[in-house]
């Protein structure tokens, strides 16, 4: 390696300089953020509508659509598929459905953390409220004399 090209590129691992060994430096960037991290694009229904409807009456292939629209074409191939099952053409899960699943599942996890919530708060002042027992088996017994029922 020649002296005179030095790498100006950050080393791939944590820095240590400066610290204790074996400890990260906290003051240096982070190597990937979570706003960095690649989340599909959301498109509007109407745009998603008017694509499905390009691909079905032009004679343009879907890679062309796609480029046409600036989409992946995997987006348009999914959408043509998703709009043939919402038309009936298809066997499968309508949009409408789908979006009743998620809605219910959405609900059933928030009553699961719900019925948690209840039954630890439950444990905890049954434990609270339980009347103390004692450990000597002569204090549980009546005393004598007393009437019985």
């Amino acid at each position: 390696m020649n002296p005179d090209h030095a790498q100006t590129n950050p080393p791939s691992t944590p820095s240590t300089t400066g610290t204790a060994p074996g400890l990260v430096d906290v003051d240096r960037e982070p190597l990937a953020h979570a706003k960095d991290v690649a989340m599909p694009k959301q498109y509007p229904p109407e745009f998603k509508r008017d694509v499905v409807h390009v691909a079905r009456t032009s004679g343009l292939t879907q890679a062309e659509i796609a480029r046409d629209f600036g989409i992946p074409e995997h987006a348009v191939q999914r959408w043509l598929k998703q709009a043939d099952i919402d038309d009936g053409v298809v066997e499968g899960t309508t949009s409408d459905q789908q979006q009743e699943l998620a809605a219910l599942k959405r609900r059933n996890r928030v009553l699961e953390q719900e019925v948690e919530i209840l039954r630890r708060a439950t444990a905890y002042f049954a434990k609270d409220a339980a009347p103390k027992r004692s450990t000597r088996w002569s204090e549980t017994l009546p005393p004598r004399g007393a009437p019985s029922r």
